[in-house]
């Protein structure tokens, strides 16, 4: 079943900041012509549209597996253990490794103090869950509310066999 998100205001704000400051660097660079200057901003436009490209549009939660959709590939999620809520609480002191912070979503790696360390694929900070694999690997996704309150037995609740 399908399931969208609403970004928070963070994501909002930062994105339309950080797609302004991208139209200032596509218009120098095709307005100078200095190449060591347009190097650098070659670069950036690069990472712009590598975060733009892995921003998570949708999850989709099937019987065995979970899919984050994002705009340009899926991060398919099997073998799956567990599924636990994630609250604002469980992400203090959380440090990005590497990857984007609010610029089109939370996406990269991650590391906190309660969770270890763990790939982020997040629109908002609202609904999220943590979901761990038989392999060992860590997600934390959004994830809707109501799927993480069924019983034990459901699908996808708490605990998976």
């Amino acid at each position: 079943m399908k399931y969208t998100f609403k970004p928070d205001r963070a994501v909002v704000i930062l994105s339309l900041i950080c797609l302004v400051i991208l139209g200032f660097v596509i218009a120098y660079v095709i307005n100078t012509t200095s190449w060591l200057s347009v190097i650098p901003s070659i670069l950036l436009i690069i990472v712009f549209l590598i975060f733009t490209l892995q921003a998570p549009c949708c999850v989709y939660v099937e019987k065995d597996s979970i899919v984050v959709k994002q705009v340009l590939s899926s991060i398919v999620i099997s073998d799956i253990t567990s599924v636990q809520s994630v609250t604002k609480q469980d992400l203090h002191n959380t440090i990005r490794v590497f990857g984007s912070g609010g610029f089109m979503g939370y996406i990269g790696w991650f590391r906190s103090p309660k969770l270890g360390k763990f790939y982020m694929a997040a629109i908002n900070r609202k609904e999220l869950a943590k979901v761990t694999t038989s392999k060992g690997k860590t997600y934390v996704i959004n994830y809707p509310s109501e799927l993480l309150g069924l019983s034990q037995s459901a699908h996808h609740s708490q605990t998976h066999p």
